[in-house]
């Protein structure tokens, strides 16, 4: 692409009919899969451009993509899908695959409610839809001013847990961090391009079908599959192979329908790695595709924006890098694809600090637990003399190679590929270790995950159950796993260079689950883990591997369609059911009657209802516990226009008004240490109340002993209209307070008495209560004190003071008389301290 770009700007200085031609001639045809991957890279660049600068929106970004495509085709593609997939001989095995793929996903499932990671990543495409921007902001703590009140609201509200100011002061909802508790300022746990895929689904076609976007890329992946395993062997039936027992595998169908990241992980990477294939391929025929490296590297940056875990592909492509080094003989060739792998690790960089400002928490969290457990303390630095260690080491393979001396490194790597196997079984030994100490030892009784929430010490075999690779075999299926260790121990000589790669790229992730990610606590959630690399690769490994059998291809063919058979009794199994099912009815009745300006009390309601009512349907919320609602203050009540209490249990109050009682439906497949199988529902009810202001805030006045200026329904005069301020002369009354006990009233101002500074002999202050007049006491916070003297009652409060015109002081326009801006009224018995 980097020369179409050259010719062009050649074409415009020149600009003659001749040299036109020449360059449209070099133009390439585009192909049907290069459009659909150009559209979701355009789509996928732009979507984080603008929500990284705050602008996000769903029609800017789909009109943006599609001119972009547009102007690409025009200039670099002569024809439009001249081959590929939509030829004939492509078409009926990509169009059968897509079918079955389509058979066996159905509908997305609408999983809005938060807790776990795929409620939070829906929740997450919503904001960004609703907001356009990357921080959250709390507008419900935003609109307190009450400095008891916003106490109150964090106590119940917010989890605190400092850790670094400014980029996290706690988190306000499990998967929402607090990156400035002042600003009440909030981000998200994840990475981005997932959520963005799914608000551009919602917003192109409707939220509920938000899900598909997971569908679309599960297809992508599928395909992908086909198209490597076509580069690898050029034999279509066995691309189908792979392609089809990917699209009826278990683990994927799920995944593609439960919307975390790593099905589109999966497509990202699996389509990178198709270009990097047809790119080597074409060059070894002297066609120099650079546009096809160009894709492959913004499609595995794609995989860098959707998931953190981009840094465990960096060994292998650093091997690829050495390798190129060593053993690439065509200098053009060597040259670019160099090229190519130092982008891929200056894009994975670019992810990363990306992630370090957009994702503070989360980033650092998890690099803290990746690479302190290997590296310990000071894994920082450690890290960074590693990654020089090794690009040392890459400048002295080059210099060897440089002086034709690089044969001894040859050598330790035509070693290495003999060692394969016996590599794969230290691994799978290793990872054994681990489960008998699970089952058997010790050695895990003070592991909070492992013991502390799942109780999996001392368990003895079951242990095995629990152990990623034994999962792995089980959704791969005896008959895939018993080919694959036959083609690893007596085929491996026979590989070629392409899949001797593709299997050192399955060691690193069998690597990965066998001895890190090793517990699968149950199925199919923690499952996830190994449908974006493990399993879709040694199904790839091995159905093209078989290629360089012999003998006894009958047999396998039998043991890959007892695979086949297997995987779709499980696949079928999940139209039992709709994981979350109920959920998006039981969240949309509750809100149907709810504006934006409306607040939602959630009493004892958790986390993951919270979050849905939050963040998809966009309502403001305060959690609250136990059985009072006296947090409630009059200024509260007036920001918004009605108010409701939402609890799991009826909930009995004089100012509180039966709205809606809610069936609320959960569907799962039940938690196991197998392939699920068994669908059933969580049924529970939720108890909707509307909020009675008049009676709420005379409920308020009597209990607290409290008037607030704004809100209480009390008779006021001397007053601005629709103002707190008083002018010389003003009383409240309307009101009566047993206050037998009570030894203050306190006066709550808002603090904006620039010339007297509240003082009361400099304002001339005086308040009288049932005409008696009352003695100063003391000032603190913006609040006045006077010494209440034998009385039993409240029923009427006057107030005295200087008045003062701001815009003679220059202070404003305001040209009324002002005397003094009363918050509240109240009565009590001491003065905290």
């Amino acid at each position: 692409m980097i020369r179409y770009l050259k010719n062009y700007s050649r074409l415009v200085i020149e600009n003659t009919k001749d040299y036109y031609s020449r360059v449209e001639n070099e133009r390439e045809p585009l192909l049907f899969f290069d459009f659909l991957m150009i559209l979701v890279i355009a789509i996928s660049f732009f979507s984080l451009l603008f929500l990284a600068g705050g602008f996000f929106s769903v029609g800017r970004v789909v009109i943006i993509s599609l001119l972009a495509v547009l102007l690409i085709i025009k200039l670099f593609y002569h024809s439009v899908f001249a081959s590929n997939i939509m030829t004939s001989k492509h078409l009926f095995f990509v169009l059968t695959l897509m079918l079955i793929g389509l058979f066996f996903r159905g509908e997305p499932y609408q999983y809005i409610i938060g807790g776990q990671d795929q409620g939070i990543y829906v929740n997450m495409s919503k904001a960004f839809k609703n907001q356009g921007g990357v921080f959250q902001y709390d507008r419900v703590r935003q609109a307190i001013n009450e400095p008891e009140f916003k106490q109150i609201y964090d106590n119940t509200n917010i989890y605190k847990a400092v850790k670094k100011r400014k980029e996290y002061e706690g988190f306000y909802l499990p998967g929402v961090y607090v990156t400035n508790l002042e600003q009440s300022k909030y981000v998200f746990q994840f990475y981005h391009l997932h959520p963005l895929w799914l608000a551009i689904f919602d917003g192109v076609f409707g939220e509920q079908n938000a899900g598909y976007a997971l569908i679309f890329f599960s297809l992508i992946s599928i395909l992908a599959l086909y198209l490597l395993a076509y580069e690898i062997t050029g034999n279509r039936l066995v691309a189908f192979t792979t392609g089809a027992l990917l699209a009826v595998n278990p683990l994927h169908a799920f995944f593609s329908k439960f919307p975390v990241t790593e099905i589109v992980a999966l497509a990202f990477a699996s389509s990178s790695f198709y270009y990097l294939l047809r790119y080597y391929n074409l060059a070894k025929q002297k066609k120099y595709r650079v546009d096809y490296l160009i894709l492959s590297v913004l499609l595995i940056t794609g995989m860098f924006f959707t998931r953190i875990s981009g840094f465990m592909y960096l060994p292998f492509f650093y091997l690829l890098l050495v390798t190129n080094q060593l053993f690439n003989q065509d200098r053009a060739m060597k040259r670019e694809i160099t090229g190519y792998i130092f982008a891929l690790f200056l894009l994975y960089g670019i992810s990363v600090l990306y992630g370090l400002h957009f994702s503070y928490p989360y980033v650092s969290d998890i690099y803290q637990m990746s690479f302190e457990s290997l590296l310990g303390t000071s894994w920082e630095r450690k890290l960074f003399l590693l990654i020089a260690f090794f690009f040392l080491l890459y400048a002295a393979v080059c210099y060897l190679t440089k002086i034709k001396h690089a044969e001894t490194v040859k050598k330790i790597l035509i070693f290495g590929k003999a060692l394969l196997p016996y590599l794969f079984l230290i691994v799978l030994l290793l990872g054994m270790y681990k489960v008998y100490q699970l089952g058997y030892t010790d050695r895990f009784i003070d592991d909070n995950w492992l013991n502390g929430v799942w109780h999996l010490n001392h368990i003895e075999s079951k242990a095995w159950r629990y152990w990623s690779p034994y999962v792995l075999l089980v959704y791969l299926s005896v008959y895939l796993v018993v080919l694959f260790f036959y083609v690893l121990l007596f085929r491996n000589k026979t590989l070629s260079f392409v899949q001797t790669m593709l299997l050192v790229f399955v060691l690193f992730f069998v690597a990965y689950i066998s001895i890190l990610q090793w517990k699968i606590p149950y199925q199919y959630y923690y499952a996830r883990y190994l449908v974006s690399e493990a399993l879709p690769y040694i199904i790839l490994f091995t159905v093209t591997a078989l290629t360089t059998v012999k003998k006894g291809k009958f047999l396998y063919l039998i043991l890959l369609i007892f695979a086949g058979i297997y995987a779709v009794h499980f696949s079928l199994i999940q139209n039992r059911g709709n994981v979350a099912d109920g959920t998006y009815e039981s969240i949309k009745e509750i809100t149907h009657n709810i504006d934006k300006d409306d607040l939602i009390l959630a009493k004892d309601i958790g986390t993951e209802v919270k979050m849905a009512l939050v963040y998809y349907e966009d309502k403001n919320v305060i959690s609250f516990q136990g059985e009072e609602l006296n947090f409630l203050t009059g200024e509260t009540l007036s920001k918004y226009n009605d108010i409701f209490v939402l609890s799991w249990y009826p909930y009995q109050h004089e100012a509180l008004t039966a709205e809606n009682e809610v069936t609320y439906r959960f569907g799962l497949f039940k938690h196991t240490d197998g392939i699920p199988e068994k669908y059933y529902y969580i049924i529970k009810k939720l108890y909707l109340y509307k909020l009675d202001k008049s009676k709420w805030v005379s409920f308020l006045m009597n209990s607290k002993k409290s008037i607030s200026i704004k809100a209480s329904p009390v008779n006021r005069e001397g007053f601005f209209t629709d103002s707190v301020w008083t002018t010389n002369s003003a009383k409240i009354d309307g009101f009566d307070f047993n206050i037998t006990d009570l030894n203050y009233l306190k006066l709550d101002v808002y603090g904006n008495n620039p010339i007297y500074g509240y003082d009361p002999d400099k304002m001339g202050l005086e308040i009288s209560l049932n005409g008696k007049k009352l003695k100063y006491h003391s000032q603190k916070e913006g609040s006045l004190y006077f010494e209440i003297d034998d009385q039993d009652s409240a029923h009427e409060v006057t107030i005295h003071t200087k008045t003062f015109v701001p815009k003679l002081h220059q202070i404003n326009e305001d040209d009324r008389a002002l005397g003094i801006d009363i918050k509240s009224i109240s009565f009590i018995k001491e003065i905290k301290q």
